[in-house]
């Protein structure tokens, strides 16, 4: 699958850094770019 043998070791990390470390993340990049850097980067993808 993943090459991952423990299964649940896997939801956990996952769990964790969706649960946890995505909020944290989310204020560095909103720290380093400011709001209107981030609308940037989002309609970028968006478009490309």
């Amino acid at each position: 699958m993943l090459g991952c043998e423990d299964v649940n070791n896997l939801l956990n990390q996952v769990s964790h850094f969706t649960t946890k470390e995505a909020e944290r993340r989310d204020d560095i990049v909103l720290d380093y770019f400011g709001k209107s850097g981030v609308i940037l980067i989002v309609h970028a993808v968006l478009e490309g």
